[in-house]
């Protein structure tokens, strides 16, 4: 049971916690060192089978401002999506539970959504092998920072999405912080758990006015075997891209009722360019374990999901090859 007594909370932040005992008292610190202390962690313990669930009682005992929702196990997605309902504050942040936030992550993205008007600031990852020890960067006193005020032009033009470019606002959801009212607005997609964090951004993208970019290295992202995306089977995978189409599928119907032209024409393109070409079609042209059939191809295309006119040419041209059979050739055109 929630224990809910607040004092007078800016931030929450979101930690869904699964088997990850060996990481999580460090997780649950560098929350706890933050220079910026009016925050309140809501902890969900998805039925984790270690000694996590004990681990988040003993720390809620001693500081008040960690709540912990234990439930049985739905997934990553449930998880944060349990949490919503406690959620007070005007700002939310989400963080991964063998992950590290910089000490001085919260108070920084704070004075730089409030300083800009943004609805999202985002900051920098340092990817850290697991066993490594990690090092506090140095801040500089003159952060830099970059707003942008057509988020979702910015977000899906030029197909340069969910990437790790300095440039790019990637599609994790963990190196930000939100104003509540657009993420209480967006729930995660359930039952996927792998690419739940590019369904939610890009559709909380299309909501919002205004982005930042704090250039600095506040998010330390664990690199490890055990996690999610290096564990999953081949099936899984397989059915969870499915998953991920029919979202995509309810985000465009979400666009076409807010009558916006320009954005479904930019998130088609998006969608045709990433996520059938990139992530569909080219993964199955060259074998890969865990990509999609034959016929799961082909129903696609036929599904009327995709606007190929808004392929880019070589694209165009793999696809015209390979619905005449020239399966090869087209596999060479879609490596150039």
């Amino acid at each position: 049971m929630l224990k809910v007594k607040q004092l007078n909370p800016q931030i929450s932040i979101v930690i869904p916690v699964y088997k990850v005992e060996n990481y999580l008292e460090e997780c649950l610190n560098s929350v706890i060192n933050q220079t910026f202390k009016d925050w309140v962690a809501i902890c969900v313990d998805d039925g984790s089978p270690d000694n996590c669930g004990k681990i988040l009682d003993i720390y809620a005992d001693k500081d008040s401002r960690i709540k912990v929702i234990h439930q049985s196990n739905r997934g990553i997605s449930e998880a944060r999506n349990a949490a919503f309902k406690y959620i007070d504050t005007p700002y939310i942040m989400f963080l991964d539970s063998d992950d590290v936030l910089h000490k001085q992550a919260m108070k920084l993205a704070y004075d730089k959504i409030n300083e800009t008007g943004a609805d999202i600031v985002w900051f920098d990852i340092t990817e850290f092998n697991d066993g490594e020890v990690i090092e506090q960067i140095t801040i500089s006193n003159n952060n830099k920072i970059k707003t942008y005020n057509n988020p979702f032009k910015f977000y899906v033009a030029k197909d340069k999405v969910f990437t790790t470019h300095k440039t790019r606002m990637p599609g994790v959801i963990w190196n930000k912080l939100y104003k509540t009212e657009f993420v209480k607005k967006t729930p995660f997609a359930s039952g996927i758990s792998i690419g739940e964090d590019m369904l939610f951004t890009i559709e909380i993208v299309a909501k919002v006015n205004k982005l930042a970019h704090l250039q600095e290295n506040l998010y330390f992202y664990r690199q490890r075997p055990g996690s999610i995306m290096h564990s999953l089977e081949s099936e899984k995978l397989k059915e969870n891209m499915r998953k991920e189409i029919n979202y995509y599928k309810k985000i465009k119907n979400e666009l076409i009722e807010q009558n916006s032209s320009n954005k479904i024409k930019i998130f088609d393109k998006y969608l045709t360019n990433r996520v059938f070409f990139k992530k569909i079609f080219r993964p199955f042209l060259r074998g890969r374990k865990n990509s999609q059939s034959k016929e799961y191809i082909d129903d696609l295309i036929k599904s009327g999901m995709f606007d190929f006119k808004k392929m880019k040419f070589k694209f165009k041209l793999a696809l015209f090859l390979y619905q005449r059979n020239y399966t090869k050739l087209s596999k060479f055109i879609s490596r150039i």
